[in-house]
């Protein structure tokens, strides 16, 4: 996880800021708190062209392989510092120093995820 002290807020919602490859916090303006995101496409491939993506830097093909194991690794250490270490008081601010929901992000459609399923067990 990144070490550096940057404040997250409400208008930055970077998959990079943990430095992780699955999981990433952002803080949600409409939940008042930290939204744990899990992005089941970290390199931003899509093999359709919809006119209404919003997904940043999108590249043509597929999805990597989600590796599961990591992905439960990457989630497990980072809700054990949100809850047990210093992240909140690093990185968050104090008025929405709480854990939200973990949202899954799938950015890409689902017919491209082929584990999907696997993944939100």
């Amino acid at each position: 996880m990144q070490s550096d002290s940057k404040r997250l807020n409400t208008t930055d919602h970077s998959r990079d800021s943990a430095g992780l490859t699955y999981v990433y916090p952002v803080i949600s303006r409409r939940a008042g708190g930290v939204s744990i995101g899990i992005n089941l496409n970290p390199n931003n491939a899509c093999n359709w062209r919809c006119v209404y993506c919003q997904v940043p830097d999108l590249k043509r093909g597929s999805a990597p392989r989600i590796d599961l194991n990591k992905l439960e690794r990457e989630l497990r250490s980072f809700l054990h510092e949100l809850v047990d270490g210093d992240f909140m008081q690093k990185h968050v601010p104090p008025e929405v120093r709480k854990i939200h929901d973990i949202a899954i992000s799938v950015m890409v459609n689902p017919p491209v995820r082929k584990n999907l399923n696997k993944s939100s067990n």
